[in-house]
């Protein structure tokens, strides 16, 4: 999900009940009573919604990723 404002680290309810839902997905057993805190964060991404992935120009055994907006 794409925000415009950088300083919203605001949860919801819904987003939390969207992630225990794919969780529990992988492990059945979960439980909510296993979650003991939710907080969020920003993943930066990069102009025209691609990424980047190259060998650094001054460390050539360098290579830079940045911009993935996938989890894998």
């Amino acid at each position: 999900m794409e925000i415009q404002d950088k300083e919203d680290l605001s949860t919801s309810q819904a987003n939390l009940e969207t992630v225990f839902a794919a969780a529990r997905r992988l492990v059945p057993a979960l439980s909510e009573r296993d979650i003991i805190t939710s907080f969020s964060g920003l993943r930066p991404t990069l102009a025209g919604g691609d990424f980047l992935i190259e060998r650094s120009a001054r460390v050539p055994a360098l290579v830079q990723v940045a911009g993935i907006q996938s989890p894998g």
